[in-house]
């Protein structure tokens, strides 16, 4: 814990860094990323478009899965590679 100028205590939260993800959370990743890519194509949009959504959603989802900073999240997910996939 630390003290402030005012004597007040902080308890730092408990914030995970940038990790190795476990299987079982990367496969809720890929999901939640897929899904959101799905739905994203049905309304419509273009895969950029659908990407930028699953990247979000997905980065969101491991935010408060593994308690990790949003830009770390994002970061991770990046570097899973996924793409979308549009069915013809």
């Amino acid at each position: 814990m630390l003290r402030t100028l005012y004597g007040q205590w902080l308890i730092p939260l408990p914030m995970r860094r940038e990790a190795a993800l476990e299987e079982s959370t990367k496969s809720m990743v890929e999901e939640a990323y897929f899904e959101t890519v799905e739905e994203s194509f049905e309304r419509g949009l273009t895969p950029l478009k659908a990407h930028m959504e699953g990247v979000v959603a997905a980065a969101m989802l491991l935010s408060a899965v593994e308690g990790v900073e949003d830009e770390a999240a994002r970061k991770m997910v990046m570097e899973l590679g996924l793409r979308p996939q549009q069915e013809e």
